[in-house]
């Protein structure tokens, strides 16, 4: 067995064509009782080997794309904390197992990010600074798009406004080498997926995303500031709205779950929903909706709320969501991560942080 890891950096020393040309030459004729594993974490480089043009093609006996922990298995590494708590670590650290290895279950949220992130000399800091975009050739303009990117989606009129207000065209050039390492991605409401005006950009990692939300534009306090109070003024107001948009993402998993576990039949797709209100003359997103296939929706509210979700709040949802005369509605469920007051009623669906966390 032989394990060739990082092999995109072996590309950096020669011709990257005739790299491949020469690994194209070892497999054809001197594999006859080897292994090979060619493994690397650049995925675009990567996928770059699986196209026809390349001199690897067709030569490779099983394809494995290793995606980061999902929320549940993140969860190993902090068994303890609540589930409220487990989202906070999860939105703010995501599913790499090196990062995880690093937290300190018996520490609080705070101190985790203050020991981890606020300290320029530890790994999980050099990892969310450098490590995912070290192989691209323009970094300073990979680090503007992140920053753009980090307190939400964006569409691509939006970036381009921040980004490229001549309308060069090279915002377009830029974006490619971020989709293609997924270190970004292109996102749009499952009822709009073909639907360029409605699709958007977003982080894809947790953990890169908090990065650039709070680190690296609070990163000229951290040689001169106390950290405590760093994190109590500049991440600790606005903390609870960043857990709150990543929670959804959460809540978009445990569905998937919920469905395959069930095994609910005819859903078509699961994520945001865009709608018109044309009486209202408004228009909007809807957190999370399975859409079935006779085009019905079952529509979910996601509360990342310290305290439990009662009656006022569910009214309220209930009355927006009855307003908009196109939708057929199957089914309504809230995902609370607090769970409900006892006077909660009217819901066809009622999950809490025990739902979510239960293996």
């Amino acid at each position: 067995m032989v394990v060739i890891d990082e092999y995109p950096y072996l590309k950096e020393f020669t011709s990257s064509s005739k790299v491949d040309s020469v690994f194209q030459t070892i497999i054809d004729n001197y594999l006859k009782n080897i292994n090979l594993i060619i493994s690397g974490s650049h995925i675009g480089m990567m996928k770059n080997l699986l196209e026809e043009k390349n001199a690897l093609f067709g030569r490779f006996n099983k394809i494995i794309s290793l995606k980061e922990l999902s929320y549940l298995e993140a969860s190993n590494f902090y068994p303890n904390k609540t589930p409220y708590e487990k989202v906070a670590f999860y939105a703010v650290f995501g599913g790499s197992p090196f990062v995880n290895e690093q937290i300190k279950p018996e520490q609080d949220l705070k101190n985790n990010i203050i020991n981890l992130l606020f300290d320029k000399t530890n790994a999980v800091y050099y990892y969310a600074s450098s490590l995912l975009i070290s192989d691209l050739s323009n970094q300073t303009q990979a680090g503007r798009i992140c920053s753009s990117l980090s307190n939400g989606k964006k569409s691509y009129s939006e970036l381009e406004e921040m980004l490229d207000r001549n309308k060069t065209g090279l915002l377009s050039k830029q974006l490619k080498p971020l989709l293609e390492m997924e270190l970004i991605k292109k996102v749009a409401p499952i009822n709009k997926i073909n639907d360029a005006k409605k699709s958007k950009y977003e982080i894809n990692d947790n953990l890169i995303r908090f990065y650039y939300r709070y680190v690296l534009t609070n990163q000229y306090l951290l040689s001169y500031k106390d950290l405590s109070l760093i994190y109590e003024e500049e991440i600790a107001p606005t903390l609870i709205n960043f857990i709150s948009l990543r929670f959804e993402e959460i809540a978009k998993d445990f569905m998937w779950r919920y469905v395959n576990t069930e095994k609910i039949k005819n859903v078509v797709n699961i994520g945001r929903y865009y709608y018109d209100d044309p009486v209202n003359k408004t228009n909007g997103e809807f957190d999370l909706v399975i859409l079935n296939k006779n085009d019905t929706v079952q529509i979910f509210e996601v509360k990342y709320l310290k305290n439990k979700v009662d009656q006022l709040i569910v009214n309220k949802e209930l009355s927006q969501i009855h307003k908009i005369k196109e939708l057929k509605i199957d089914k309504i469920g809230f995902i609370a991560i607090n769970g409900f007051a006892n006077n909660v009623t009217n819901l066809d669906y009622m999950f809490d942080g025990s739902d979510l966390f239960n293996k």
